[in-house]
């Protein structure tokens, strides 16, 4: 056994190579904060509306995660319940077919964060995410029900970010009826309408996409967490 592998030589050796990755991380990130002011905070902006659409693609990859475990072990899409934690009725029923119950799908239903959600709005339908199931999308395999998820009431920007990493141009489709296809009656246990190609013509085919209404003052990024 090497007698030397713990000697202070080495600690000391080793915790000079901590210091000094923690010294060129600082470095780094003042280098980025540095060039955000040096160009009004352009660059930081754009990098920061980089990490909060990850975050919204990163969570919709989480609940197609719970969902898919769900179905293997044998909850229908007919039976998927998508009723919240704040709901009275949450901890009633058969709580294994319920995508955030601990006891089900144990999805953690994220709060609204203000940078990527419109949290301000008067509308009825405050900004977040909501699940819902639709009675069917025009572009999936089957006439069956399909799953969606929907961050509702994004920021433009993200919007933007997120269909030029999906089709290569910051353009985002409108759609007709948007709170009909997304939020009939997101998170409950009923079916919404349907969402065909006639609504949103640029987004067939594609199983996420942002979207706005026709008006162009609400955007939301839909994915299909579960395509029959």
């Amino acid at each position: 056994m090497n007698s030397d592998k713990h000697s202070p030589a080495n600690v000391r050796g080793n915790a000079m190579i901590y210091i000094l990755l923690a010294l060129a991380l600082l470095a780094g990130l003042t280098m980025v904060l540095n060039r955000g002011n040096d160009t009004g905070g352009d660059d930081l902006d754009k990098d920061k509306t980089e990490l909060l659409a990850l975050q919204v693609t990163a969570y919709a990859g989480s609940a197609k995660n719970a969902v898919d475990q769900m179905m293997m072990s044998g909850t229908p899409v007919t039976s998927l319940n998508f009723v919240v934690p704040s709901d009275p009725t949450f901890n009633t029923g058969a709580n294994i077919h319920k995508v955030y119950h601990p006891a089900g799908g144990g999805l953690v239903l994220e709060k609204p964060e203000p940078a990527i959600f419109d949290t301000t709005s008067t509308n009825s339908t405050l900004g977040g995410w909501y699940m819902t199931r639709t009675n069917n999308i025009e572009w999936t395999p089957t006439a069956a029900p399909d799953v969606l998820l929907v961050a509702w009431r994004i920021h433009k920007t993200i919007c933007e970010n997120i269909n030029k990493k999906i089709t290569g141009s910051i353009d985002i489709p409108d759609i007709a009826s948007p709170v009909d296809v997304f939020l009939g009656t997101a998170n409950g246990a009923g079916s919404n309408a349907n969402l065909m190609a006639a609504e949103c013509a640029d987004c067939e085919g594609y199983p996420a996409l942002c979207v706005s209404n026709a008006a162009k003052n609400n955007f939301a990024y839909y994915n299909i967490i579960s395509g029959q």
